[in-house]
């Protein structure tokens, strides 16, 4: 008897918890100030052309795209997705009541679930760093990052 309770409260804790999944809209309130002046030696007349091109012509520019605004929390698959960018796919990596963790990458996904605030970061490669350098003499940002403030909704608004 004692074998089959332990056996029992084992496979019942062993389940994974199932879950309705839950969507983020979000509106943004910080952001890194990166100056793209400072990725230059000598910056360009047109710095700010030349900067998207320069970087397009690197592949540098997923660094560089804002993050998304609204999310999909699917618990059972244990998936963070954005429906504006549905490429990306965050594993959740941490989740307790107070804080849900995703990683994609070179992108950490933190979510306050007390205060909805959602921290978005962008972990620039150190190598991409150090080629940018080579190329152009200015320096790229270690870590870009992005904070929002975040309703939920237990389905879809449309």
């Amino acid at each position: 008897m004692k074998k089959y309770f332990i056996t029992t409260i084992f496979t019942i804790l062993s389940f994974p918890v199932f879950a309705d999944p839950i969507y983020l809209n979000c509106k943004l309130i910080s952001s890194s100030n990166f100056n793209i002046a400072t990725a230059y030696k000598n910056p360009p007349t047109d710095l700010k052309n030349n900067f998207i091109g320069n970087v397009l012509s690197k592949g540098l520019m997923g660094y560089f795209t804002p993050p998304p605004t609204s999310w999909e929390i699917n618990f059972s698959e244990k998936t963070i997705i954005s429906p504006e960018n549905s490429n990306m796919i965050f594993k959740i990596s941490k989740l307790n009541n107070s804080k849900l963790e995703g990683n994609y990458f070179h992108n950490d996904f933190i979510l306050n679930r007390i205060n909805s605030k959602l921290q978005y970061n962008i972990n620039i490669d150190q190598k991409a760093i150090s080629e940018w350098k080579k190329s152009y003499g200015g320096d790229l940002p270690p870590l870009l990052s992005y904070e929002y403030a975040c309703n939920s909704a237990s389905k879809p608004e449309i």
